[in-house]
């Protein structure tokens, strides 16, 4: 939580009693943390009041005030504890909210909405009165379109405004239908990539194409366009590597490189410069490729994994503020294995399943980081079967683990975990999607979708469907109009991921109203040496 702005005098009525002091709370921490205190950026420099601040799922966004003249606006990034002006941000008393890439602005009389990353503000008119304009307006409403405003005033009047952003495809989608992502101007064609959504942009980086890749391409689905990320400093062509979003970077670490390589280096990815910082290398994880990485909002850990010789049992933190790495406590913990699965809780990472040298598993553990321990986790009644290359999502309260690939054949089955009470429940086969692994699987608030991916006799899938979490049943999707294949990246426009296709770690951030939009892009078919570079944008009914 982010306080700062109001007035220390009795009367709140001069320059002199106005005060910036912005303060960040942790109730995790129970603690209080002074930020950047540069008054410069206060949005009003002669009078008291901060009258409109936004949180973009990234940054903080201030502007306007109350009375007088000197109005402006500024950008605090937490990441560096800084603040930048936002000079068009010059707004008499409003309100605003956030659309996904624009603050929208309703005042008495002309709406506007600032891009903050240009700090350019359009104005229009568009606005229009269910009943008459008059008053201030509060309590704001985005539904993908318009914003809607109810009059605070006695009056209660309603207003909505248009933004009218041109070419902002999202937002008059209806549902179930799909679009494409413009095959002609996108990445290469590759597979085993990384598919990140940043809150603004999808980041589409390395790969096999089929040689390991080192190139990338942000995407804007508002506008169907896709723009080069730059390669100076960026990390070695790689495939299979980690890739997750910390909330203003992303994170590359590992993966297979020219030749089979494995790989140890990695680094952070910064799509508002275009520009990649390294990673420190002292105390780093050894070279591994099939490991699993999960980010607590303070650490990003590694572990498990395959050198290219043995399966690895070991795990690694890396703080992306202090640029540092540090290993984690072996004592109880799971025994080698690649191609397992990591969840993050909240509070603990749960590592479950995996293959060690042709023997594969089934057995669970937590890692709680504050206390560097590990703990065993139930293996009785209705625990899935031994498995690897399966699906791991967190909902909330439960683990949920469906299909894969043991020593015979895929798997078309899966089990709900309890972390509370240590159990585990079955998941309903009826109208299930059939036995696969190299699936893609994303959590959706009550959902869990899963689709694409192989069988053990080589034979791919194209087909999608939503699994409900509360009242255990299947629903199919309608086709996506892309091929068969495996390895298909895809993220939740509206939830920032791990970049695997997993749904292992994500947070609301929903740009296109309250109905996410599901991207899907790449993949390719390792038997036949096939790749692919079309994708799709898709609106769910009935979110």
């Amino acid at each position: 939580m982010v306080v700062l702005g109001g007035c220390s005098g009795s009367t709140c009525s001069s320059a002199g009693d106005k005060i910036f002091l912005p303060y960040a709370y942790s109730p995790s921490l129970n603690t209080w943390m002074a930020l950047d205190n540069d008054v410069s950026m206060a949005p009003r420099t002669s009078v008291y009041e901060i009258d409109i601040m936004t949180y973009t799922g990234k940054d903080i966004l201030i502007a306007g005030g109350f009375l007088g003249t000197g109005q402006n606006g500024a950008r605090y990034d937490h990441a560096v504890d800084t603040w930048f002006p936002l000079t068009s941000a010059n707004w008499t008393i409003a309100e605003s909210i956030w659309s996904g890439t624009h603050m929208v602005n309703i005042p008495f009389t002309e709406p506007a909405h600032l891009d903050p990353l240009t700090d350019e503000t359009l104005r229009g008119q568009n606005m229009s009165t269910i009943g008459a304009a008059n008053g201030t307006y509060d309590k704001l409403v985005f539904d993908g379109r318009n914003v809607y405003s109810l009059d605070g005033t006695s009056t209660g009047q309603f207003i909505k405004y248009d933004l009218g952003l041109g070419g902002n495809r999202l937002n008059n989608m209806n549902a179930n239908e799909w679009l494409d992502t413009g095959i002609a101007t996108g990445p290469s064609a590759r597979m085993g990539h990384s598919t990140l959504w940043t809150g603004e942009k999808i980041i589409v980086w390395g790969g096999n194409s089929p040689m390991p890749d080192g190139t990338g391409m942000s995407y804007d689905p508002f506008r169907n366009i896709w723009s080069s990320i730059s390669g100076t400093n960026a990390p070695s062509p790689r495939a299979e590597h980690s890739a997750l979003w910390i909330g203003d970077k992303m994170f590359i670490w590992g993966g297979i490189g020219p030749g089979g390589s494995k790989t140890s280096d990695g680094a952070l990815y910064d799509p508002r410069s275009n520009t990649w910082n390294s990673i420190r290398t002292t105390n780093q994880p050894s070279s591994r490729s099939d490991h699993t990485a999960i980010w607590t909002g303070k650490d990003i850990i590694i572990w498990g994994g395959h050198d290219g010789s043995n399966p690895l049992g070991d795990g690694f933190k890396y703080n992306p503020f202090s640029n540092s790495w540090s290993p984690i406590s072996t004592t109880n913990a799971p025994s080698p294995r690649k191609n397992h699965s990591a969840i993050w809780t909240g509070g603990e990472m749960i590592i479950w399943g995996g293959e060690n040298s042709g023997t594969y598993l089934n057995d669970g553990f937590k890692y709680n980081p504050t206390t560097d321990t590990w703990v065993n986790i139930s293996g009785g009644a209705n625990t899935p079967s031994v498995r690897s290359k399966h699906l791991a999502t967190w909902t909330g309260g439960e683990m949920i683990i469906w299909g894969g690939l043991n020593s015979t054949s895929a798997l078309g089955n899966g089990a709900k975990y309890n972390a509370r009470n240590d159990s585990w429940t079955s998941i309903a086969s009826t109208n299930a999607p059939s036995a696969r692994f190299n699936s893609l699987g994303l959590f959706l608030e009550r959902f869990i979708l899963v689709g694409f991916g192989k069988d053990h006799l080589n034979n791919y899938f194209n087909d999608l469907k939503l699994y409900n979490i509360y009242s255990d049943t299947w629903i199919d999707v309608s086709s996506s109009g892309l091929s068969q294949r495996e390895q298909i990246g895809a993220t939740w426009l509206g939830f920032v991921g791990d970049g695997t296709g997993k749904g292992n770690n994500f947070y609301r951030n929903n740009p296109s109203g309250d109905v996410p939009r599901l991207f899907l892009w790449g993949g390719g078919k390792e038997t036949s040496g096939e790749h692919f570079s079309d994708g799709r944008v898709y609106r769910i009914n009935d979110y």
